[in-house]
């Protein structure tokens, strides 16, 4: 019975004489690659395969809190008597194992008639052995289908033709009028045997922390991939802060009292000066009635670009330096000053993180920051990099990613799945073409893997208090 304890061979060498020749184990599940038994070790996590199995006879077959619980649904009366059969030939084919052993056929019988949700059918087959297994397709909605990869727009035509159409618009002007004020190029006649390079428009929706969306976003990225190494770019590393370095700075704020707020640049990249003779395409919808054909010569940097980034920073930190900040050696994105209190910056590409001493200090740094740069002063620290920030009356801060977590579940139609307390095996691999239907491939998967550890990185939640209060 799944769930029951039971006792496999030890057969690891170099054991002592009076040494146990078992370890105790619950039962899973069934292997579905050989005849065996998968069990799993209370205490330790270990999941194992084995055939010299001995099951407890005397032993509550009632299923404790650390099995999995099974969800009681109707069954056909076809399929209990096939399941039935199969796991009467089981007992016979399974080697290592004794009847007296096994669990009794009524409890065998109470196991089935509760088969779980998304359990696989038996199928007979005539041949030795257990019986296969045939996996049912998922129910995918359309939705899913259509919005599985970007659930914003692709492309200009996908926005334009949208409902949302004029709330794109309005972000593109947005965006354009930021560019024509920074001085980002200027209009020049295509140069002969010069690179020039394309753009496009990126959409995106900022949500808040309770999951509402904030602003509509549009952004003109250079395309990158068609600069030349050595002509176009030479160095492209920017460093940002450590996820360690903002628990730190988090867990210090709660030690010693301070006040950490939240800002973020806008359109940092384009405060980055371009060393380099770039040309580019005049942006799509936003070309000159005047001149048509003319091309930008940037003399900023702008998204997209390969050494964007390095540029930023390059800029942000002689800013920080010239105010007196000292960057520490630890993290070269975090920033500490002395005076008139204490006051810590660390940097996530355009969003800063700020925790200090004195409010007047923190007031002071804002209002040099805005003098140089467009600043959206986000006040007190609440959501940052998909991490929802909350700080309790008595000081202690707790970080959670929440919201995360749940569109991971909504986006891999998870949402309704219950969770269990069972610990699935490490070393199971399955095929998701052979779970899902066919007009879904793997690409749709893949980054899912990428989100599990970036919410691994930072821990699900995580708590700071003052152990002085």
């Amino acid at each position: 019975m799944i769930g029951c304890k039971c006792f496999a061979v030890d057969n690891r060498p170099r054991r002592g004489k009076f040494a146990p020749r078992s370890e105790e184990y619950r039962l899973v599940g069934y292997s579905p690659e050989s005849k065996a038994y998968r069990l799993w070790r209370p205490g330790t996590g270990m999941m194992i395969k084995s055939r010299d199995v001995r099951f407890l006879k005397s032993e509550n077959s009632t299923l404790r809190n650390d099995v999995v619980q099974i969800e009681a649904i109707p069954q056909k009366k076809e399929d209990v008597l096939l399941e039935e059969e199969s796991l009467q030939d089981d007992e016979n084919t399974l080697p290592g194992t004794d009847s007296e052993f096994l669990s009794e056929p009524s409890e065998t019988m109470e196991v089935i008639s509760q088969r779980g949700r998304g359990r696989p059918r038996i199928l007979r087959t005539g041949k030795p052995g257990r019986p296969r297994k045939e996996y049912v397709e998922a129910n995918l909605s359309k939705d899913f289908r259509q919005n599985t990869s970007l659930p914003d727009p692709k492309d200009l035509d996908q926005a334009l033709s949208s409902e949302d159409s004029h709330l794109w618009k309005g972000a593109m002007k947005e965006e354009y009028s930021s560019l024509l004020k920074n001085g980002t190029w200027e209009l020049v006649d295509p140069p002969k045997n010069k690179n020039i390079i394309g753009n496009k428009w990126v959409f995106r929706k900022k949500f808040r922390a309770d999951g509402s969306i904030e602003r509509y976003k549009a952004r003109l990225v250079a395309k990158g991939y068609s600069q030349k190494y050595g002509i176009d770019y030479e160095e492209t590393f920017a460093p940002v802060v450590r996820h360690s370095t903002i628990r730190t700075v988090l867990a210090l704020a709660v030690e010693y009292d301070l006040l950490v707020h939240q800002m973020d640049v806008q359109s940092a990249f384009l405060n980055g000066d371009v060393k380099e003779e770039i040309y580019m395409t005049q942006p799509e919808n936003f070309e000159s009635k005047k001149y048509p054909r003319r091309v930008c010569k940037l003399k900023k940097a702008i998204y997209g670009l390969k050494q964007a980034g390095m540029t930023w920073h390059a800029k942000l930190d002689s800013v920080l330096k010239e105010m007196g900040l000292e960057q520490m050696k630890t993290d070269n994105c975090v920033y500490i000053k002395r005076e008139e209190g204490v006051l810590l910056v660390a940097i996530y590409v355009d969003d800063m993180i700020i925790a200090a001493e004195e409010e007047n200090t923190l007031i002071c740094f804002k209002e040099s920051m805005k003098k140089l740069f467009e600043i959206n002063d986000l006040g007190a620290l609440n959501y940052c990099l998909g991490i929802r920030v909350q700080r309790g009356v008595d000081g202690s801060i707790s970080l959670d990613q929440e919201r995360y977590i749940e569109e991971l579940l909504e986006k891999y139609e998870m949402k309704e799945s219950k969770p269990i307390s069972t610990p699935m095996d490490p070393n199971y691999k399955e095929n998701v073409a052979d779970i899902f239907t066919k007009s879904l491939t793997k690409e749709h998967f893949l980054p899912l893997k990428f989100h599990l550890s970036w919410s691994m990185a930072m821990q699900k939640k995580k708590n700071f208090q003052n152990r002085h209060k």
